[in-house]
């Protein structure tokens, strides 16, 4: 009987330490999962972080593409912006030049007019000086012809009229000899 409790205990045993061995074994597995998911977790929120900081920097990148692209049209506009004003100033530069030049020509054309003008005025005086002149000259000669001729009656008188000389006239005296 003592034999076949042995045997019983021993078996007993065995089965109890092949329990234990398989709760162990249990166990462990269930660790191992346990710790394999932790590492599966681990791994995948690291992939996941690596993932939004790849599609971070991709967005950066492309957010700075283009931004380098507007400032770059900016620039572009800017630049097209300024030769527009600078085009546009040099054509006011040139019709202000043109408009100063007609000016200029404008007052040439006035001052050479009016130097003509005071040209003929001096021309005009100078002939109206010449005719007053030759009027006091032509007055002068009547006065002397006028005193001859009053000198003459008495010896036209003596003279017939066939031989008398004709009588002094302005035209006759300014062609007779001095």
């Amino acid at each position: 009987k003592e034999e076949k409790e042995e045997k019983e205990s021993a078996e007993r045993e065995r089965e109890e330490e092949e329990e234990r061995v398989e709760a162990a074994g249990r166990q462990r597995r269930e660790e191992e999962e346990e710790k394999d998911k932790t590492v599966r977790r681990r791994k995948e929120r690291l992939d996941e972080d690596e993932r939004v900081f790849k599609e971070g920097r991709r967005r950066k990148d492309a957010d700075q593409a283009k931004a380098a692209q507007e400032a770059a049209a900016a620039n572009e506009r800017k630049a097209e912006d300024e030769s527009r004003a600078a085009a546009a100033a040099e054509e006011r530069k040139g019709e202000e030049r043109k408009g100063e030049e007609r000016k200029a020509k404008e007052r040439r054309a006035e001052v050479e007019a009016a130097e003509e003008e005071e040209k003929a005025a001096s021309r005009r005086a100078e002939a109206e000086a010449r005719a007053l002149a030759a009027k006091e000259e032509r007055l002068e000669m009547e006065k002397v012809a006028a005193a001859w001729q009053a000198a003459q009656p008495r010896e036209e008188e003596k003279t017939p009229a066939a031989s008398r000389p004709p009588p002094l006239t302005t035209a006759s005296v300014s062609k007779a000899p001095a």
